[in-house]
């Protein structure tokens, strides 16, 4: 899926659909532009979501302003929380002389919650590989932000990317997938119970695009992870 800028349309388009901002038109738009109210196309959350960091692109505070709530809470340590600090950032960006690219390859909705994967080269500064969690409010906002940025590196031991593998989702609404995770996080992550390790995984058949581990669990040696084993912290 790829964010660009077409003839100061800002398009999202992947290789099913492509859809420009035309689309995201509010009610009073559409009523102005002499179409029927009831025509108007209704955004997902991950569509908002999209849409916003689209706006890095595009340099379009009114649409930014249109999907932020008020107390719009920022977890970047980067930037200031509010929408007023994301809205100056947008701004900032469309001012650079290098223009900012954003390119998404993952987008799932889980109920409040939209998380992304995309490539940010903001204004030039390089390629950055980011994960982004936003939460939203009864009013269909985005109250909330956290995200993970990283550098955009050569491949693992195993040849893959922070970014290739499978686009599709699977099980990702069943409450069983969620205990899972929820358990692999305690159990592992948080060193509650390390001797489970080997539980969570189907031999060794395991992909890894961590940039420093091989695949399978013979990856994950204290060699390569002791952030795993040994140095985590929660």
């Amino acid at each position: 899926m790829t964010l660009h800028l077409r003839d100061d349309i800002f398009v999202i388009s992947d290789e099913t659909a492509t859809v420009t901002s035309a689309d995201f038109l509010t009610i009073e738009d559409n009523y102005l532009a002499g179409q029927s109210p009831e025509r108007k196309i209704i955004m997902t959350n991950k569509e908002k979501a999209l849409a916003l960091i689209g706006t890095f692109v595009s340099g379009d505070t009114a649409k930014a302003k249109e999907l932020l709530a008020p107390g719009y809470i920022q977890h970047n340590l980067a930037f200031g929380t509010g929408a007023d600090a994301f809205v100056a950032a947008v701004e900032g960006l469309a001012q650079a002389p290098v223009k900012t690219t954003v390119n998404n390859i993952r987008a799932f909705e889980d109920g409040d919650k939209v998380f992304l994967q995309t490539v940010y080269n903001f204004a030039g500064a390089g390629e950055q590989v980011g994960f982004d969690v936003f939460r939203f409010d009864a009013d269909g906002k985005i109250a909330e932000h956290w995200d993970n940025l990283a550098d955009k590196v050569a491949p693992n031991p195993s040849g893959h990317t922070q970014i290739d593998g499978t686009l599709e989702k699977k099980d990702v609404d069943k409450e069983e997938t969620r205990k899972v995770v929820a358990g692999f996080v305690g159990d592992v992550l948080r060193g509650e119970n390390p001797d489970k390790l080997t539980s969570y995984y189907d031999g060794d058949k395991y992909i890894q695009h961590n940039t420093s581990i091989a695949d399978g669990l013979s990856g994950l040696d204290c060699n390569h992870c002791n952030y795993i084993c040994h140095e985590v912290k929660w």
